[in-house]
């Protein structure tokens, strides 16, 4: 297997230290996962128009299975990490931005998610 993957198996397995844990999967991480992704689906938007609705689509999805291995992975490894201030802030912090997607989800965000791969189908080959 890949060094990524098993680096990732270690970070859902709660194995990795908590400080790379949190500061490189968890915050580093989902920045840089995000940016890629979000460059893949800029291009791809730019230059072939008609996989709008795919990249609207699964974009979100694999930013979204990322961020939950790594808020697994932080969580298992602050367990790990025993007891302590940062093992505690890094849960808080998992649990804070877990509710806040929550929230955004269930007040009006699933819908938006949903508005713009209806308009990005109907779009299909349009250029701005």
């Amino acid at each position: 297997m890949s060094t990524a993957v098993n680096a990732l198996k270690k970070l859902w397995r709660g194995l990795q230290p908590l400080p790379r844990a949190f500061w490189g999967y968890y915050v580093a991480g989902c920045i840089l996962f995000f940016l890629c992704v979000a460059a893949i689906g800029g291009l791809l938007n730019l230059y072939l128009p008609v996989a709008r609705p795919i990249a609207y689509t699964i974009g979100p999805f694999i930013i979204w299975a990322y961020w939950i291995t790594a808020s697994v992975g932080v969580w298992r490894s602050a367990g790990a990490a025993g007891a302590g201030k940062l093992p505690i802030a890094a849960k808080i912090v998992v649990v804070l931005l877990a509710v806040i997607f929550a929230f955004r989800m269930l007040n009006g965000g699933a819908s938006q998610f949903v508005a713009v791969i209806v308009e990005a189908s109907r779009n299909l080959g349009v250029r701005n």
